[in-house]
């Protein structure tokens, strides 16, 4: 039996307790790996593997730990969701000398958008882009009743990027905010804590997905993946943002996605949903975990 072993620099299990990556690209996808028939285990360096992934973090222990996986799986990858290439407000210059480090000694750089796989091919030939996947069994309250006209506005992430909202307080009666702390903005909202197990039925309860984002000259924000759109995307709700290249990537396969760049005001691009399908299929079709499951397993030679 095909042995898979997934490392993560945590030891907690809890959702709830850990990175929205760990999650997202590691717990939540191991029954969909076993249900290909292979064995996976999760941080256990006694097992001989065919082949390891190691997750997330760029620093010395990350690379001595990657080394030590050398020495125990046929092959070794690496896998983020995070540039680590270029300097930014989340990385220094030590993490940067890692990370290409790391990546030229690995059998092949796993990442979640084209734009950190744009940088990783540099210094590796063997990359991959796995989107991150969302568990419909998991977000499975679907959104019939969008009222386009009054919305519930809402969004989700942690309270201290939320600042982005205020420049839209103006045109925003009612707002939902989903997240670790109840944000300090300039309008009032309605709260709900974070939690793995609430989250897609607080998302049931918004009727337009208002995702702002920063980007432009920011080489951490640009390489985003399009998650925290796509799990409201997941259960049909219409979608407000901003172009990122992974929400543009998501919109080939959701209608109900438009681009603030596109319109005057938030009221226009409001409107224009009206217009839009919230149909699911094709984008069940790919950002599934099923089907990334078995994107990552054919590029790992698996099947």
């Amino acid at each position: 039996m095909y042995k898979l072993g997934l490392f993560v620099p945590t030891l907690k299990k809890d959702y709830n307790k850990v990175s929205a990556s760990i999650w997202i690209r590691v717990y939540q996808m191991v029954k969909y790996y076993e249900s290909f028939g292979i064995k996976v285990y999760i941080n256990n360096p006694f097992i001989k593997y065919d082949a390891t992934i190691f997750y997330r973090w760029s620093n010395d222990a990350s690379l001595n730990i990657i080394k030590y996986l050398k020495k125990i799986s046929n092959k070794v990858y690496w896998d983020t969701c995070v540039n680590y290439y270029e300097l930014h407000s989340n990385t220094n210059e030590k993490q940067v000398d890692i990370t290409k480090q790391i990546s030229s000694i690995v059998d092949g750089v796993i990442t979640s958008t084209d734009e950190i796989s744009n940088r990783a091919r540099l210094y590796n030939e063997n990359i991959f882009v796995m989107d991150d996947p969302v568990d419909f069994e998991h977000f499975k309250y679907k959104k019939y009743d969008v009222n386009f006209n009054d919305p519930i506005y809402g969004w989700s992430g942690i309270s201290s990027k939320a600042n982005f909202l205020n420049k839209y307080k103006d045109n925003i009666k009612n707002l939902t905010i989903i997240s670790n702390n109840k944000p300090t903005l300039d309008m009032n909202c309605e709260f709900y804590k974070w939690r793995y197990e609430s989250f897609p039925y607080f998302i049931s309860k918004i009727d337009t997905a208002l995702l702002p984002r920063e980007f432009k000259n920011n080489p951490y924000n640009i390489a985003h993946s399009s998650f925290k759109a796509l799990v409201f995307a997941a259960q049909g709700i219409p979608i407000i943002a901003n172009k990122l290249p992974s929400y543009e990537k998501l919109s080939s396969r959701y209608q109900g996605i438009v681009f603030l760049e596109d319109f005057d005001n938030l009221n226009e691009a409001q409107e224009s949903l009206k217009t839009r399908s919230l149909q699911i299929d094709s984008l069940k079709e790919y950002y599934s975990c099923e089907n990334q499951a078995f994107r990552l397993l054919k590029y790992l030679g698996v099947i």
